[in-house]
């Protein structure tokens, strides 16, 4: 089975939804671009996190699969200068939070009982298990 060149993650409810999306794979173990947007309504944010590996979208999986025992999740980049972000699940609650020290940008935003939406094609073809 061909690897997909990206993968995502999509958490929503009625009010907001969030897309963590991994692209361009280049068929090693690393993605060209990290990104999550943000749409609230009709207002959309987008935020590039820059060039991430693939070790990064397991733990991401792993955590809003639930098989994690830790209620957190995040990872800095340095790409172009130092970006972070940070997940937190409280229940079924969750919070983001992002910063980019380059920009002077620090931002939070908040989900409450979200269906999550996991893209296992890029990860099942990566590890050769049948999708």
């Amino acid at each position: 089975m061909p690897i997909p060149s990206g993968s995502s993650i999509k958490l929503r409810n009625q009010d907001a939804e969030w897309h963590f999306m991994w692209i361009g794979f280049d068929l090693d173990d690393c993605f060209d671009s990290f990104r999550i947007t943000i749409i609230q309504g009709t207002a959309e944010e987008r935020y590039e996190l820059g060039p991430c590996v693939v070790w990064e979208l397991r733990r991401i999986t792993r955590f809003f699969e639930s098989k994690t025992l830790e209620d957190d999740v995040g990872g800095g980049f340095r790409s172009p200068d130092p970006r972070y972000y940070e997940v937190h699940r409280r229940g079924g609650h969750y919070e983001l939070m992002l910063r980019f020290e380059g920009l002077g940008l620090q931002k939070q935003f908040a989900l409450q009982d979200p269906q999550v939406v996991l893209d296992r094609k890029f990860l099942d073809a990566y590890e050769g298990r049948e999708a």
